[in-house]
């Protein structure tokens, strides 16, 4: 009974905490890579850990929000607010300091919930005050007067799990060598990852993982 009492009380100080555009004019173009950065709010001046999170579409967007990343800003300085087209000469050059995965959701995905004893972490002393919202804008049909507000939910708790938990992503370089030609049967396509990249980004012992998302271009 007491152990059914302290999981109450731990799921009492989960929290939702959005991360989302902020009425953005969707552009009428084909491809569109849209950028924003977010100030942590004050809460995370401790760490906290993510216990899943989930996609926040904007009714009238489910066509065009093809999929959606949060970046933590590892910059010391602060980054400063910002919000238009992730390769625009004028975005901030801090912006090139949110590299850190936090959310990675692609169309097609739901909620991504890490496992009892992991969590992913969030905010705590010297950890940064900043995130980056990417949203990539899929819209072939040239829409126009498109108003957008889609983001990515978390699910937080000051209650650290056993385990930090991260995010690994994989894969190749987005360019013409990497189509498939036409009416093949089979096309396949390898990447190896250099022992002096995992040996800087792996611990010795190695990983664990427990979950997968994949993710196409025009598939």
């Amino acid at each position: 009974e007491e152990e059914e009492g302290e999981e109450r009380e731990a799921s009492e100080e989960e929290d939702g905490y959005l991360v989302s555009n902020d009425d953005v004019s969707v552009p009428s173009s084909d491809t569109t890579y849209w950028c924003s950065t977010h100030q942590l709010e004050d809460r995370f001046s401790s760490k906290h850990h993510v216990l899943s999170y989930s996609p926040s579409i904007s009714p009238g967007s489910e066509d065009l929000v093809h999929h959606m990343e949060v970046f933590h800003c590892a910059s010391q300085q602060d980054v400063p607010l910002w919000s238009g087209s992730c390769g625009d000469p004028a975005a901030p050059p801090a912006l090139n300091t949110c590299k850190k995965v936090l959310a990675a959701w692609a169309i097609g995905a739901g909620t991504f919930s890490y496992p009892p004893e992991a969590g992913l972490a969030l905010g705590g002393p010297g950890a940064g005050g900043t995130v980056m919202l990417e949203v990539h804008y899929n819209n072939p049909g040239l829409r126009a007067g498109v108003v957008d507000s889609s983001g990515i939910r978390f699910l937080v708790t000051p209650n650290l799990r056993r385990h930090d938990a991260g995010i690994l992503e994989l894969g190749l370089t987005y360019n013409d060598h990497m189509a498939v030609p036409p009416l093949q049967p089979a096309f396949p396509l390898s990447g190896v990852c250099s022992a002096q990249c995992t040996a800087v980004g792996l611990p010795r012992g190695g990983i664990r993982l427990f979950g997968s998302q994949l993710h196409t271009h025009g598939a």
